[in-house]
């Protein structure tokens, strides 16, 4: 079991990064928020709406526990060998009571940085606050957003493998061996999330253009101080909301009592724990068989590992039917928060699961030869795989309507492929030297990469119902196939010759050179069709 407990305290001073105008008369003018004159050391910003300074306190609490159970044997013969093993592993990872966090801000500030030419001083620029409300009270912020995240996960492992080597004692040593490996994954994710926002009594963040009071500063919360030491002496002791423990846990208590004094985002807090719920399972069987002679100087090793794979997951599914479109359409007045959560549910309550199952063959040859004392030579092909990450077969679906964007998952990734051919040469010398040089090619396959910018067509098939027309989408991809070419040159040694302490040092140096092509695809912009369907190939 692991336990784990962190607190942060981030300030962020920040502005736009334009610079202002200077009027005829001296005055400065327009919306930028660096003062004119500005160097490589000094930089003033004036106060204006977006000179701000942000402060986010938080509280991670991360409990970790894990089980493991294996048993297995080794069983030697003249002339086999028998060895096999079987494995459990459950663990869970939470965050009990959420991973917490405030967010608070004060606009219309005026400062200026000071940077030192010294390395050492140069990261611990002198900040002079030159306008604006006190920064070291917590009356004069603004509560932006309060955050409880608590993502548990849980994962089981089984496993199990046997191996089985037979001997020949023959002219030229021979060995056979055959073996059998299984492994099966399941993993729940589950998703708790809370955003809200104090806006007091009158429901207005910050101060209230009608009556000019600001009813929701955070002196509710009451008021403390971090330590602080070292070269962050230097700056003032920033405020935070004081609470029990974590600094933010009265949120909820006050919140409990008056909630008409919060603002929840009712559509994050919907949709999140619908989207943040998945379930996966992977199942991959292997089965090889190799061969090694020694044949004087010149060792051969080569085999084949057959590798089935079977995949299911599960996710949500966003979606807005024409029925519940017509429903929005047919509200009128502002959406309240009843309808924004029958709205988020509606749309993302949906799931959809998905299944995959593929088989690889992958063959391995590789010479070893040493000629003399000191060197040896080697040669060898070998062909491997690399399974697409989980939270890219898990379907998922993210829309930004501000930014007019769509994030998805792809269930139809294929796995990445290679073909390896590397030659190398290795020579030992005394004492305790080595030079090496080798040269290798590696042709892939179905590489994976991510890519933006394909735009989302018109019409009820393009993936989305009709909806998110001109929106950017973004996801995972198979590309066609790459190639890495490469050199590499080595040399180390260990000065083991000389006296006493020297003895202990050593050289080691390295040169590596590599050229890198990729083939993507040919054709027009990607297209989505039936249901979110994905190109097992990109065709950009």
């Amino acid at each position: 079991k692991h336990l784990e407990h962190e607190r942060t305290f981030n300030q962020t001073w920040s502005s736009n990064q334009a610079v202002a105008t200077v009027a005829a008369n001296g005055t400065l003018t327009g919306t930028g928020g660096i003062v004119p004159g500005y160097t490589d050391t000094v930089t003033a910003i004036r106060p204006l709406s977006t000179s701000t300074l942000s402060i986010n306190p938080g509280l991670l609490y991360l409990i970790s526990t894990a089980q493991n159970l294996s048993f297995g044997g080794v069983h030697r013969y003249n002339t086999w060998d028998i060895n096999y093993d079987v494995y459990q592993s459950i663990s869970k990872n939470s965050h009990p009571g959420g991973n917490r966090g405030m967010t608070y801000q004060i606009e219309n500030l005026g400062w200026t940085f000071t940077s030192s030419t010294d390395f050492t001083e140069r990261y611990y620029p002198t900040i002079t606050q030159t306008a604006g409300p006190d920064v070291t009270s917590l009356s004069s912020y603004r509560s932006t957003s309060y955050n409880e995240n608590d993502n548990i996960a849980w994962d089981k492992f089984l496993g199990s493998t046997l191996h089985v080597t037979r001997r020949f004692d023959t002219i030229v040593p021979t060995w056979i061996k055959a073996g059998i490996r299984t492994r099966e994954q399941d993993r729940i994710l589950e998703r708790e999330f809370f955003n809200t926002q104090y806006v007091g009594a009158d429901r207005v963040s910050g101060r209230n253009p009608a009556t000019g009071i600001n009813d929701d500063n955070l002196e509710l919360f009451g008021q403390a101080n971090p330590k602080q030491g070292g070269k962050i002496a230097r700056y003032p002791k920033y405020p935070y909301a004081a609470t029990p423990g974590s600094g933010n846990q009265l949120v909820r208590e006050v919140r409990a009592s008056r909630p008409e004094w919060f603002q929840d985002n009712v559509a994050a807090n919907t949709q999140n724990p619908l989207t943040g719920n998945q379930k996966f399972n992977e199942k991959i069987t292997g089965l090889y068989i190799q061969g090694n002679m020694d044949i004087g100087k010149l060792t051969v090793l080569g085999g084949v590992r057959v590798e089935t794979t079977k995949v299911r997951a599960e996710g949500s599914r966003q979606n807005v039917s024409p029925a519940e479109a017509a429903l929005r359409a047919a509200w009128v007045g502002p959406v309240t928060d009843a309808e924004q959560r029958r709205r988020s549910t509606a749309e993302f309550s949906g799931r959809q699961t998905v299944t995959g199952e593929y088989r690889y063959v992958l063959p391995g040859l590789h010479f070893k030869y040493a000629p003399t004392k000191g060197l040896v030579t080697r040669l060898g092909y070998a062909t491997n795989i690399g399974r697409p990450a989980i939270g890219t077969l898990i379907p998922t679906t993210n829309v930004n309507d501000t930014t007019r964007t769509v994030s998805i998952s792809n269930p139809k990734l294929k796995p990445q492929t290679a073909d390896n051919f590397d030659l190398t040469a290795e020579y030992y010398f005394e004492p305790a030297g080595l030079i090496s040089a080798g040269v290798f090619l590696k042709e892939m396959r179905n590489f994976i990469f991510t890519s933006g910018g394909a735009t989302i067509g018109a019409g009820q098939d393009n993936g989305y119902d009709g909806q998110y027309v001109g929106y950017t989408l973004t996801s995972q991809y198979n590309g066609l196939s790459s190639r890495v070419r490469g050199l590499e040159l080595n040399y180390q040694q260990q000065f083991t010759f000389l006296p006493g302490f020297w003895s202990g040092f050593g050289i080691f140096a390295n040169y590596t050179r590599l050229q890198a092509e990729g083939f993507y695809g040919a054709g027009g912009a990607i297209s989505l069709t039936n249901n979110n369907t994905l190109p097992t190939s990109p065709t950009r």
